[in-house]
């Protein structure tokens, strides 16, 4: 798993840095424990805080998500436009993912009485580990292959944001393809139309 390409060592700089993804996804997972305790570790009170939301967080986390995505997919060699939307739909899935929605609300939610009300703190926890758990899978992915190409093939949540000047979202054909043939020119006997100009 964490083994050189070059040789049989174990690679240390590759599992150190799966570790530091480990503490970084789990704080994104309850941004707001890790808000709370970091700010109470370092003696801040709330009237000094200059950030008193554990959204900092949660927008500070799905932007480097967004920008780690850009970086890697321009070094798989993705075009600019392509590269964008994979960052775009990263970043989107993130802020979902690390969204700051206390998990024991799953456990409490069958205790509301308004129905509506429950079915919506069961949506969005669902919606909130789905989104984790692809982002841990698409890390841990990572750091098995070694290969930047993994960021390449993210889930197309807004396919219009790959088209541009007349290009298509990759895989897809081109209506030009699709398109019927053009009828022939040749007439009904199989004989080609004469040049009234000459």
């Amino acid at each position: 798993m964490f083994v050189r390409v070059a040789g049989d060592s174990f690679d240390y700089w590759k599992l150190a840095s799966f570790v530091l993804w480990l503490v970084f996804l789990g704080a994104g997972l309850a941004p707001e424990w890790a808000y709370y305790g970091l700010r109470a570790a370092a003696g801040v009170v709330t009237q000094r805080a200059l950030v008193n939301s554990p959204y900092f967080i949660t927008a500070g986390f799905a932007g480097y998500m967004s920008v780690f995505c850009l970086s890697k997919c321009r070094q798989a060699g993705l075009p600019s436009h392509v590269a964008c939307g994979n960052a775009f739909q990263m970043g989107v899935i993130a802020f979902l993912a690390f969204l700051p929605f206390p998990l024991e609300l799953l456990v409490q939610a069958h205790d509301i009485p308004v129905r509506q009300t429950r079915n919506f703190v069961y949506g969005l926890g669902i919606m909130k580990l789905a989104a984790w758990w692809y982002l841990w899978s698409l890390i841990l992915y990572y750091h098995v292959s070694g290969k930047p190409a993994v960021f390449c093939r993210t889930i197309w949540l807004f396919p219009s944001l790959y088209s541009r000047n007349g290009r298509q979202v990759p895989g897809n054909p081109s209506p030009s393809s699709q398109e019927s043939p053009r009828p022939s020119r040749q007439n009904p006997t199989g004989e080609e139309p004469r040049d009234e100009s000459k």
